[in-house]
């Protein structure tokens, strides 16, 4: 009888186990596979494409420009191989929910604890040094590794390089926000916060660099 009751004790405190550990198991493989690896990298599954990460304080950003491939983004000047070097760009109505599952867009908080991160003065501490035509970034050294690059810009009416859709490239990058009609723009040696209207909005395409916290992937 003793035996009988050893063999039930222990089947039972192995189911209660098994019930725990198994979905445990499949939620952390999950997360895993649909967020990010071990190298801090985020896999895009709708595309497969992999973005390196950089964590400044409790927030993950992206450290390259949002490369998919959605219906109505667009590389500069349509060239293929200028979207595998910045990305592709988005206009404002698609960029509220083109970040990959988990991941979204930064909010105007996210930039100003960024901004902080680089501290006054320039923004050299967020940019590629040696492609910048603007002399303002001749002390650009990437510090915080968020790689980013003088991608231009699209705009409907003219950029201050130029007249044309496509300007500013090799001069200026320019990101959405999340909120109302808020993007941000490194230029000038500087990294700004701006918002215009919505029909200030119309016509312009900028790029997109997804925020996920580090609770999160917890």
């Amino acid at each position: 009888m003793k035996n009988v009751f050893s063999l039930i004790y222990s089947a039972a405190v192995g189911l209660l186990l098994l019930l725990f550990f198994i979905p445990h198991q499949a939620q952390s493989n999950r997360s895993n596979s649909t967020i990010m690896d071990t190298s801090r990298t985020l896999i895009d599954e709708r595309d497969g494409q992999e973005y390196p990460l950089q964590q400044i304080g409790g927030l993950l950003w992206m450290a390259q420009n949002l490369n998919y491939a959605s219906p109505h983004s667009e590389c500069y000047e349509g060239q293929d191989s200028l979207c595998l070097q910045y990305g592709r760009m988005y206009d404002y109505e698609e960029s509220r929910n083109i970040c990959p599952e988990h991941w979204r867009l930064p909010s105007p908080k996210d930039w100003k604890q960024l901004k902080k991160a680089v501290g006054s003065g320039s923004a050299d501490r967020l940019v590629v040094p040696g492609v910048w035509e603007d002399e303002a970034f001749n002390g650009a050294n990437n510090a915080l590794g968020m790689n980013i690059l003088p991608g231009g810009r699209i705009d409907e009416h003219g950029s201050y390089a130029g007249p044309g859709r496509f300007g500013e490239r090799g001069l200026s990058s320019s990101f959405w926000l999340a909120g109302d009609h808020l993007h941000w723009h490194i230029r000038w040696g500087k990294s700004q916060m701006h918002q215009h209207g919505k029909l200030a909005e119309q016509g312009r395409k900028f790029y997109v660099r997804c925020v996920c916290s580090v609770e999160d992937l917890d």
